[in-house]
Parts: C-alpha cells; sequence; structure tokens
C-alpha cells in the first residue's frame, strides 16, 4: 500500500473515523433512536396495562426476566466484540455464525427454565424467546454498524422496531386478539427487520473488511467475560420481579415493572452513549499504543459528564414535579398511589447509572473485559444479599433502594477501575 494511503497512527480510516458524521453526530443519532424506541416500548406496556390490566404487566415481567439474562449470555457479548476489535482482525462471518448458534441455544434453554419454572406461561415465553432470537442477531449487526461508524443505520434500525411494533401491538389488542398472539405479531415484525433492514446493512457495513474466516472458539473464549457481564446485569434487573413475585404477588410485580421503566428507559439512553462512544474511544486506545500524542479523550469526557449533570437535574425535576400525574395518567391511580416513591427512588439509581457511562466505556474500551466482569458479579452478590430484607422491610420502596446501593456502587467501582486504567496507560 502506498505511504499516502496507509493509516497513519493516529488515524483510522476515514470511514470508521468520522463514519456519519463524527462522534457527536453519532451519539445524537444513537441517543434519538434510542428516545423514540424507548417511548415506543412505554406506549406497548401503557396498552398492554389498559386493555389487559396490570397483571398482564406482571407477567411480561417475568417472562422477560427469565428469557434476557439467558439471551444476553447466549449472545456472547458480540456486539462490544464486534465494535471495539481491528476490523482487518475477524470477519463479519464469524460472528454471525456464532450469534445463530447462540440464538438457538438461548431459545432452547430459556424455555426449558421457564417450562420448569412456571409452565401456564409458557406461550408467553415462546412469543419473548421469538423476539430475543430476532433482537440478539440485530445487535451485532448494529455492532457492525458502530464499527464503520453509521450510527444513523443503528437509530434507524430502532425506530423502526418501536414504531412498527407500537402500531401492530395496539390494533392487535384493539381487534381483540389474545396477548399471547398480539406478541407473536411482535416476533414477526422483529424477525422482518432482521432480514429486511439489520442484515442487508451490515453486510455493506463489513463489505470492506480483508479478514479471513477463523475458529470460533477463540472468539467465544475472548468474549465471554462480556457475555457473562451482560448476563449478570440482566439477572440484577430480573431479581427484584422474582422476589417481589415470591413475596408480594403478580400485581407488585406488575407495578414494579411499569414504575421501573423509567430506570430501564434512562439505561438504555445511557447505553445508546456508551455504543456511540465505544468505537472512538477503542480507535484513540489504539492510535496511543501507535504513538500518537494527541487524543481528545480528555476534553470528550468533560463535555459528556457536563451533560450528564443536566440532564440528571432535568430529570429529577421533572419527577419531583409531574411523576405522580404521569404515573396515574400511564398505568392508573393503584400504580401512581403505590409507586409514587418508587419513582424517586429508581430515579435517583439511573443519575448514578447516567455518570457511570464514562467510566464503564473506558474500562470496555482498553478490552479489560474481566474486570467489567468482576463489576456485575459482585453487584448482583450486592443486590441478592440486600433485596429479601430491603423489600420485608420496606415493600416496593425496598426494592427501588436496594437498585439505588448497587448502583451507587458500581459508579465507584468503574470510576476506580478507568483510574486505574488511565495509569497503567489505557485510553484514560
Amino acid at each position: 500500500m502506498p505511504d499516502a494511503q496507509r493509516p497513519t497512527p493516529d488515524k483510522e480510516p476515514a470511514s470508521r473515523q468520522n463514519g456519519s458524521g463524527g462522534l457527536w453526530r453519532g451519539i445524537g443519532h444513537s441517543v434519538s433512536g434510542q428516545l423514540i424506541y424507548l417511548l415506543t416500548q412505554s406506549g406497548v406496556m401503557i396498552a398492554l396495562a389498559h386493555m389487559r390490566g396490570i397483571e398482564s404487566v406482571g407477567h411480561l415481567g417475568l417472562a422477560l426476566g427469565i428469557a434476557t439474562p439467558v439471551f444476553m449470555l447466549a449472545h456472547f457479548g458480540l456486539r462490544t466484540g464486534i465494535a471495539t476489535e481491528d476490523p482487518d482482525s475477524r470477519s463479519f462471518d464469524d460472528y454471525l455464525r456464532l450469534a445463530v448458534i447462540g440464538a438457538g441455544l438461548g431459545a432452547v434453554a430459556s424455555f426449558a427454565i421457564g417450562y420448569a419454572l412456571n409452565g401456564d406461561m409458557s406461550v408467553l415465553l415462546a412469543c419473548v424467546i421469538a423476539m430475543k432470537m430476532a433482537e440478539s442477531i440485530s445487535k451485532l449487526c448494529h455492532g457492525a454498524f458502530q464499527r464503520a461508524g453509521r450510527m444513523d443505520w443503528v437509530s434507524g434500525s430502532l425506530i423502526l422496531r418501536g414504531g412498527l411494533t407500537l402500531v401492530f401491538f395496539v390494533l392487535s389488542l384493539w381487534a381483540g386478539m389474545p396477548t399471547d398472539l398480539a406478541f407473536v405479531v411482535q416476533a414477526l415484525v422483529w424477525t422482518g427487520l432482521l432480514v429486511g433492514f439489520d442484515l442487508p446493512r451490515a453486510r455493506r457495513a463489513e463489505s470492506g473488511s480483508t479478514a479471513p474466516r477463523r475458529p470460533l472458539w477463540p472468539l467465544v473464549k475472548d468474549n465471554l467475560p462480556l457475555a457473562l457481564s451482560a448476563c449478570l446485569i440482566a439477572l440484577m434487573i430480573a431479581l427484584p420481579r422474582f422476589f417481589l413475585d415470591s413475596l408480594m404477588g403478580l400485581a407488585a410485580v406488575g407495578i414494579y415493572t411499569a414504575v421501573s421503566q423509567i430506570y430501564q428507559a434512562g439505561s438504555m439512553v445511557v447505553d445508546a452513549v456508551n455504543q456511540a462512544i465505544l468505537s472512538q474511544f477503542a480507535s484513540w486506545r489504539r492510535a496511543k499504543r501507535s504513538g500518537a500524542t494527541h487524543s481528545p479523550l480528555g476534553r470528550t469526557v468533560t463535555l459528556l459528564l457536563t451533560a450528564a449533570t443536566v440532564a440528571s437535574v432535568g430529570g429529577i425535576a421533572v419527577v419531583v414535579l409531574a411523576g405522580e400525574p404521569i404515573l396515574r395518567i400511564a398505568f392508573g391511580a393503584e400504580t401512581a398511589d403505590q409507586g409514587r416513591a418508587l419513582l424517586l427512588i429508581m430515579s435517583l439509581a439511573l443519575v448514578a447509572r447516567v455518570y457511570s457511562v464514562v467510566p464503564q466505556g473506558i474500562i470496555q474500551a482498553d478490552r479489560r473485559f474481566w474486570t467489567y466482569f468482576t463489576l456485575q458479579a459482585t453487584s448482583l452478590v450486592l443486590m441478592a444479599a440486600i433485596l429479601p430484607v430491603a423489600i420485608g422491610a420496606r415493600a416496593l420502596d425496598g426494592a427501588g433502594m436496594a437498585m439505588l446501593i448497587v448502583a451507587g456502587y458500581r459508579l465507584l467501582f468503574a470510576c476506580l477501575s478507568a483510574i486505574r486504567s488511565g495509569r497503567k496507560g489505557g485510553p484514560a
């Protein structure tokens, strides 16, 4: 390759460095797509609560609590893996083969576990599993979009999925379809978008890669801590639902699932920012290893933390001033009365989650995946120890307090690890 065409150490190829217009435009695409998607998913939850009752939300929460951790493990952390790996070191086909295998294994394991725990919800669980299979492979495609700098494709995929899901789901319920059949329609929508939108664009994004096919086992081994970490995160989210179902009943699960939507929604936005910055952070790290002396990472971190502060203050103000009326309109008087304090507690937990985006992004960009796993494992142990006592003492509010304590611990751990990474020559 002539010198004029060879990428310099501190500069990735343009298509991967700038993508659809640079880091901040990528963040804008990612956040806007996730915001619209989470609004549509909240619409699905609200429609389900109004047209089928709060216990239907509880059933959905339990089905997701079973399937999501399993599919997080079976995904093998492939989205983060492909987004942070050198584009010419491994082909997209390797990742795709492993994603398909993982989706199949996840489907079998999820149904077996769910049927053993509660055979009465097997039809709903099968629908959720079909959705998760499509989502798992779509997530890999989104990682390929990230690596190519095409966060606009990620945004477009999420907006289409969310919009079409909401329309067809509400129409299905309005037409009198059984709830399970409405989720079958949702699974078909997600599968159609995978085949018609995500996979073709992932092929385009990876069309310039020269990486040969390689054995899959090294890929599994490299990404195993990511898979375990994602599984543990999903278990942390699911644990309060299982404890509430055991100690307080299905209605409490429904209320918790509805109110905790604010934490889920905010976490999706945080993840969107992390996804947008991850490939760039990894690129800056590779450049630094190659001898580059200039990196805009410090300024970027400052701007991200400033944005986090503004978003946190604004979000808490909205919850304090309008949280209860919003709950009352969306989910009814019972949820508003019992979930008022829980909403504020979950909002504070979300603030800690927002501030963790930068240190956790640095850990992942530095590919310190076992450190990331240690964070999730210790957080899960802490959550499991706190939940029974907290729920026994404060019922629904106790579940939120457990989330708040664990969120604070996660932020502290991530900050200390990111600082240590910087001292050892990592991207910080």
